[in-house]
């Protein structure tokens, strides 16, 4: 027949049957759901988070572990998270939890009480003795990274 060489590479090849690639037609066929669907991969969000609900989001200067206070009476710790969750600890005990949000000046933690609080913020650093210290103010409260 014309047109219909066939090399001999190819007959000796084994022919796949359709009943071989029926498993990864699925495996295809579920990741693309889960990408449409907004919740790819095995994350399981619990009862109280809706699968695809957009989490806070903070400017990377302010994520980090923050402490105030030179007294130990004084023993206060603020830790922000990138995905904008917080914890407030006194004495290394969390006394609040809650969501952040802020923008170029104005930061809010909303407790997951509800109660919320806002405050102008701005991050600077100071060098003594050729120690550099980051600090995080919050409205007067100055923070450092610790």
């Amino acid at each position: 027949m014309i047109g219909s060489y066939e090399s001999p590479a190819a007959e000796a090849r084994p022919r796949r049957s359709p009943t071989r690639r029926a498993p990864a037609l699925a495996a295809v066929a579920t990741a693309a759901l889960l990408l449409l669907s907004g919740c790819a991969g095995p994350f399981d969000p619990g009862p109280d988070m809706d699968c695809c609900e957009p989490q806070s989001q903070v400017p990377a200067s302010i994520v980090g572990l923050w402490s105030r206070g030179w007294d130990p009476d004084e023993d206060w710790y603020l830790a922000i998270s990138g995905d904008g969750s917080y914890e407030l600890a006194y004495k290394n005990a969390v006394i609040e939890r809650g969501v952040v949000t802020a923008d170029a000046s104005t930061i809010v933690f909303t407790s997951e009480s509800g109660e919320t609080r806002q405050r102008h913020w701005s991050t600077g650093e100071l060098t003594l003795y050729g120690i550099t210290t980051y600090y995080l103010d919050l409205d007067g409260d100055r923070w450092t990274l610790s």
